[in-house]
């Protein structure tokens, strides 16, 4: 499962700019405000917002899903219905 392609853009285009605010050699220093913009989509860290990161840092999902579930300011699952 993965993004529709407009939201996948416009989320690629908002992540390339804040990749574009490190020194080069730095990109994975935006991975959390990264995380934070899937958060902020989703409503919480999801799969295709780990996807997304990885692909665009080239990085594992593995490496993404490990900052992810560290930080506590993340929801790493989906929110339990209520």
């Amino acid at each position: 499962m993965s993004y529709p392609v407009e939201t996948y853009e416009r989320l690629a285009g908002e992540a390339r700019e804040i990749i574009a605010r490190y020194p080069q050699g730095h990109a994975r220093s935006a991975l959390l405000p990264m995380l934070h913009l899937v958060q902020s989509e989703d409503g919480y860290v999801s799969a295709n917002g780990i996807a997304l990161c990885a692909e665009l840092l080239g990085i594992t999902r593995a490496e993404v899903s490990a900052v992810a579930t560290f930080y506590t300011c993340l929801l790493y699952n989906s929110p339990s219905p209520r």
